[in-house]
């Protein structure tokens, strides 16, 4: 079975400004966000709005100096009697990178031609380039979701999030927060080389005391081998997990 992003593609043209590209298999699309130090011991906030198919893409990209623009189109078929169009656009300038990702169009302006397809907005901005702050980075993002065609305004914003990156020397942490009033933050240091100490912490701020998760963990890599020993609490059901993983990279 073909998984995500596992395609053959061929470049139509290119240039030194402008390249096209057909692609041709299994391609998600979307994103994914979350903060990017989250260790995934226990569930930090995030949210995806995302979709993956076996597709036909046009791929363009345009450069120009600081500025770049990568758009793509994807035609799929999600039944055998229909075909669907999703489009993806991604603007970078400087410090600030803004994505938006439009599925289902075809279907919704089947379905009802005055209504509008469901889209996704992400905006990440690094705060340190922006500040000229040097020896730290400092990285903003937020992203949300929309469907318009939701006949209640309370649901129409379907999912959002919000946070920052930040790393200073050895220590690295992420801060974000979710539509379902979870908060997290997750720290971690490479003070004692080649071990790397991390924590997460994740709560629901209208019930902080008592509706929380914490994570805490200590990985390093031997020869082809790596480890992290890790240990999690969860104040609902008030249970403790302790674990010892290993991989192994050829």
């Amino acid at each position: 079975m073909l998984g995500y992003d596992t395609y053959l593609w061929q470049r139509l043209y290119t240039s030194d400004s402008f390249k096209v590209t057909l692609k041709e298999g299994m391609i998600k699309r979307g994103f994914f966000v979350t903060g990017s130090a989250f260790s995934w011991r226990i569930m930090p906030p995030y949210m995806s709005f995302s979709k993956a198919s076996p597709t036909v893409a046009l791929d363009f990209n345009i450069a120009s100096g600081d500025l770049s623009d990568n758009l793509v189109l994807y035609a799929y078929a999600p039944s055998a009697t229909a075909v669907d169009l999703d489009i993806w656009n991604s603007l970078k300038f400087g410090f600030f990178t803004a994505d938006i990702f439009v599925k289902e169009i075809v279907s919704t302006a089947t379905a009802s031609p005055t209504q509008l397809p469901q889209f996704g907005v992400k905006a990440t901005v690094d705060l340190g380039k922006a500040l000229g702050v040097e020896g730290t980075s400092l990285i903003g993002y937020g992203a949300f979701s929309v469907n318009p065609g939701s006949s209640d305004i309370n649901t129409m914003l379907q999912d959002y999030v919000f946070g920052v990156d930040f790393s200073y020397g050895k220590i690295s942490g992420s801060v974000a927060f979710e539509k379902e009033n979870k908060l997290g933050l997750a720290l971690k240091t490479t003070a004692l080389d080649p071990i790397t100490l991390g924590g997460d912490v994740v709560l629901n701020v209208t019930n902080p005391t008592g509706d929380f998760s914490l994570a805490g963990y200590a990985s390093w890599k031997f020869e082809l081998f790596s480890n992290t020993a890790y240990v999690t609490y969860k104040a609902l059901d008030k249970s403790v997990t302790a674990g010892w993983t290993i991989g192994v990279r050829f």
